[in-house]
Formats: structure tokens, sequence, C-alpha cells
């Protein structure tokens, strides 16, 4: 886990020339301090947040050895695409040989019963119902906590309009992972879900929902965050104050949501081909958001 620091070197020059004192400037540098966690049985390991703010938040500078967390304006930051049955490519459509879709939304209608879809040729690579309390990160701070509960391992995310996570740190490209999620406490708009292709703390895709039958397909790429899907499920799907299974499949260039077995949403992305996976959680403008998780399973070729 990389955590930034920010080191000031000033540095005052002073020069006389025909009278005149001139005063020089100063110069910032940041230089990453290597941190490690430690890991389970040599491979498991967790991070606990993302990096960096983004940049529609503005700039700001981490304290050293203190985690960070990628925050996002909500009411600035709108997907690309509306809500809609198709959608056309509009600026900022992810560079393809072949224009395609921003999102693929399927709000009602006959495209809402579309299910998982099987993988037959992926195998089961990690399987854990928590029990054992191990291989996850555990930490309670002010801003967040992880921690495992009853059988089942929980994030909650103090501070607004943030993500943070838990990931094995392990690469992996075309995946599926799965895991059962609830509300634990806190605001009902909250999300939790999942995250694929994370590479840093300022380039990783996530896949969420809330109880409140929202969901969003995120991207965070070099510390700016976009959605590339955000909306709503129809009725029924997302079971507000119960138990959902969240499933997140990351194949190719195509990112695919679903709850409780049916399709949510479906994006085009290039940015990300491979990176570590994990669990993700993250508050819209209350804090105090707690999600529980169980039953995470994860699938590759």
């Amino acid at each position: 886990m990389n955590t930034p620091y920010c080191r000031r070197d000033i540095v005052f020059y002073l020069f006389v020339l025909a009278g005149a004192l001139l005063l020089g400037g100063c110069n910032l540098s940041r230089e990453p301090a290597e941190a490690t966690i430690p890991v389970n049985e040599g491979t498991l390991a967790a991070e606990t947040v993302a990096a960096q703010l983004t940049q529609a938040v503005g700039a700001a500078t981490p304290t050293a050895g203190k985690p960070t967390v990628t925050m996002i304006p909500f009411t600035q930051m709108p997907p690309q695409a509306t809500a809609q049955a198709s959608q056309t490519p509009t600026a900022g459509t992810p560079s393809t040989s072949t224009p395609v879709p921003n999102a693929t939304y399927l709000p009602t209608g006959p495209a809402a019963a579309a299910t998982l879809p099987p993988l037959p040729n992926y195998k089961l690579r990690r399987q854990d119902d928590f029990s054992d309390e191990a291989g996850w990160h555990t930490e309670e701070q002010d801003n967040f906590v992880f921690k495992f509960q009853d059988g089942g391992y929980l994030i909650t995310v103090n501070i607004p309009n943030a993500y943070i996570w838990s990931i094995w740190d392990r690469d992996f490209s075309d995946t599926r992972q799965e895991v059962e999620g609830s509300w634990e406490g806190g605001p009902q708009d909250g999300y939790y879900g999942l995250v694929c292709r994370h590479q840093d703390g300022q380039n990783y895709y996530g896949l969420a929902i809330s109880s409140t039958g929202a969901y969003r397909i995120l991207k965070n790429k070099e510390g700016t965050m976009e959605f590339l899907a955000d909306g709503m499920a129809p009725a029924g799907i997302i079971r507000s104050g119960e138990t959902n299974r969240v499933t997140a499949d990351c194949i190719g260039e195509t990112l695919s949501l679903y709850a409780n077995g049916r399709l949510l949403a479906q994006v085009q992305d290039d940015d990300f081909e491979t990176g570590v996976v994990g669990l993700l959680a993250g508050t819209k403008l209350v804090t105090g958001f707690t999600a529980r998780f169980d039953n995470y399973a994860l699938f590759s070729p």
C-alpha cells in the first residue's frame, strides 16, 4: 500500500542587485512512502482506504501516515449517460475501435429480467464466510472501521461522499465476484459492493448497490471519479433492509452489476485491464454508514 505524504522544502535565496532585495519561492515535492500491511498466509492483504482526494473536490494534502479516502461531490459528477434503454456514445466514451454505448440501463420490461449467466470456464479462486476472522483488514478509527462481527465483516464509513475498501492483494484480469451485503446501520443511502481492477488508490472500478434500490458502477481514474452507470433498480430486485447478493463481472471491456441474480447495469470501459479485487463501501452526504458482508466468492478463468 502506498501512503502519499507531502514534504515542504523551503529555501530562501537572497540577492542584492542594484540595491533591490528579492525573496525566492517555495517548492513542493511528493514522494511515496512504502508501507506494508501484515498478510495472512503470505498472499492475503487488505488496503484500508482509497489513496487520494479527487480533483473535483480540490487538491488536499494528506497527513503523513494517515490513510485518506476517495471523495466524490455527488451533486457535481453525474454519469455521462442518462437512464434509458439505450444510450448513444457521448464525449468521454472509452476509446475503442467501434464506438459503444457509455452504459446500458435496464429499468423496466423484459430487459429487467436478464439473469446472471453461467461462466463454465471460471474456477473458484477464493471463498470466505468470514468465520475465521482472518485475511481482511481490521482497524478502528474516527473516519472508518473495519472489523469482524457475528460471523460477518463490517465496514463503517464516517466521512461524507467517500468510498473505502478492503482488498485481496493479488492481481486478476477477468473476474466474477459475489458477496452477500446488507445495511447494518447509519443512513440507508450508503452503498456496498465490490471493487475490481484496483491498481492503486487513484485507479479502479467499483460496482455497488444501496438499500434504497440505487446502484452505480464507478471509475476512479487518476484521482477523478466518474459514474459510468447510476440509477434505481426496478422494484423488488434490491430488497431494502434485507441481505442482497451482489455480483460484479469485470470481463474484457465489459463491467456488469447484478443484484440477487438480476442484471442492473452493464457498461463498456477499457481503461483498466488488471488489478486486485475486494469489498467496497461508500457514503453520500450523511456519514456513519455501516455495511455488512458475508459469503464472498471470487472466480476467474
